[in-house]
């Protein structure tokens, strides 16, 4: 059968006992990134591998985009992703005037350019980095969201209707599953992987419809019922599939 072209994963390539190559063929992925600007190896030839620049660090930005300007000019990238959650304590913490001071630096690749991918999309960190952006005739190509929420479907396609209203511009999910942000040991995740599932199964062939969505990657964290994405892996420990990879596999 067809397998949708907007499909992809992110996976991290490190410490992984899993082969991740393989967990990308298992899911009929057509597009991979691993929050790194390098393009692995053993990444397979027919997946469309996406660099990132994660963060903001000025000693090795220059090498990682000469690498990959070089990369594109062979026809072994196409696209790259900006940094990672600029507006989160725990992940890249870069300051908006900091972002807009490096963007030339990731435009001068000469590939379509991902925003940006905030912890809250819609934020102050976001509005006023596109709006900036826009005023000094920056290049931002499409828009990278982030969404852990409850197994609503309504709610998260209208999520991206709102945020490509608020941007004209297309989208990509990079990250998105569904999120118990209270599980603990002591009170387990209470969303199950049924209803995960049928989350799923409404949210995949709508995106796969809307003109908008450009890609999109589930997250799969490790399986668990204490954590709060836990119950939405794709893949167990062992590397099999779960319920929601196999419908993640079969779409």
């Amino acid at each position: 059968m067809a397998h949708s072209f907007k499909k992809g994963l992110g996976l991290t390539t490190r410490n992984d006992p899993i082969p991740w190559s393989k967990l990308l063929v298992k899911l009929h992925a057509h597009w991979v990134y691993t929050w790194g600007s390098q393009r692995p190896t053993t990444t397979p030839l027919n997946i469309d591998f996406v660099p990132m620049i994660w963060g903001y660090y000025p000693r090795s930005l220059p090498g990682a985009i000469a690498q990959i300007t070089q990369d594109a000019r062979k026809g072994m990238i196409h696209y790259m992703l900006g940094f990672n959650e600029p507006d989160g304590p725990h992940q890249s913490k870069i300051q908006v005037k900091t972002a807009l001071k490096a963007w030339p630096a990731l435009e001068a690749a000469g590939i379509p350019l991902g925003s940006p991918a905030c912890v809250r999309p819609d934020g102050v960190w976001m509005r006023t980095f596109m709006r900036v952006a826009k005023n000094r005739g920056y290049r931002v190509n499409f828009i990278c969201i982030h969404w852990y929420g409850g197994p609503n479907p309504k709610a998260f396609l209208n999520t991206l209707k709102r945020i490509h209203w608020l941007y004209h511009r297309p989208l990509w999910i990079t990250e998105f599953a569904v999120a118990d942000w209270h599980a603990t040991k002591k009170r387990p995740n209470i969303y199950s992987p049924e209803v995960i599932a049928k989350f799923m199964k409404a949210v995949l062939p709508a995106m796969n419809q809307l003109p908008y969505v450009q890609r999109y990657a589930w997250f799969s964290g490790p399986q668990s019922k204490t954590t709060k994405v836990g119950t939405s892996a794709l893949f167990t420990k062992s590397g099999a599939l779960t319920a929601m990879g196999r419908i993640y596999s079969t779409d």
